[in-house]
């Protein structure tokens, strides 16, 4: 009896953590240039998949302090349970602010998440972004989010991790890019201390300094 107990207390737990469950955004990274659509003018925003969700929500305004009653609010504006990215036309010049929440199958809806920021600026920033969430990274495990935006010429990205005297400390990581824009790839930091390190991102195997280099700060708990 207290054995089957315990179960029903770890149940009621695990149900309470996913009711609470909020959002984590990807990108673009709060309080940094927005990502460029693939049309004129557009951004593209992009929140973490949720287990057991069939909708999400999320809401848009160049207004921080308005997101019920505003013009240009869009509360209540859905996604299917397998779109975690969405693709629009904003005003240029300006800051927008997003939040998201989850809609599970069981009809439970998470807290809203914290509100992140961008700037749309003018003309948008084009090519593969890359982006480590979360940062700093947990569990040893480090998550990478890339937008392949317009360069779909690209092929591949070699990952080399550094610490903060330029000594590589694992081996690179090789990412092929798979059909579609986005795509999120997982590896293992399982021997690195606690610290932090710098991801240099090689487009192509162009290991030049503005071509096809991008460095990324980051740091391992």
């Amino acid at each position: 009896m207290v054995f089957r107990g315990k179960i029903l207390v770890l149940l009621f737990v695990v149900l309470l953590a996913e009711q609470l469950m909020t959002q984590t955004h990807l990108y673009p990274v709060s309080g940094t240039d927005g990502i460029a659509g693939t049309a004129a003018n557009s951004f593209v925003i992009k929140w973490s998949e949720e287990p057991g969700a069939i909708d999400y929500e999320y809401v848009m305004s160049n207004n921080r302090a308005c997101f019920e009653t505003c013009p240009g609010d869009t509360r209540q504006r859905k996604t299917s349970g397998d779109t975690t990215a969405i693709e629009m036309n904003l005003i240029a010049d300006r800051w927008y602010y997003w939040i998201t929440r989850v809609i599970y199958k069981n009809g439970k809806v998470s807290d809203w998440s914290a509100i992140s920021n961008f700037f749309t600026k003018t003309p948008p920033n084009k090519g593969i972004i890359v982006q480590i969430a979360p940062n700093p990274v947990i569990n040893r495990k480090i998550s990478v989010s890339i937008d392949w935006a317009v360069n779909i010429n690209a092929r591949n990205l070699t990952l080399y991790i550094f610490n903060i005297n330029g000594h590589e400390v694992v081996a690179p990581f090789q990412v092929e890019k798979k059909v579609g824009r986005f795509q999120q790839e997982t590896f293992p930091l399982f021997f690195m201390p606690s610290g932090t390190y710098f991801m240099r991102v090689v487009v192509d195997g162009k290991n030049t300094e503005g071509v096809g280099q991008i460095i990324l700060k980051m740091i391992v708990l």
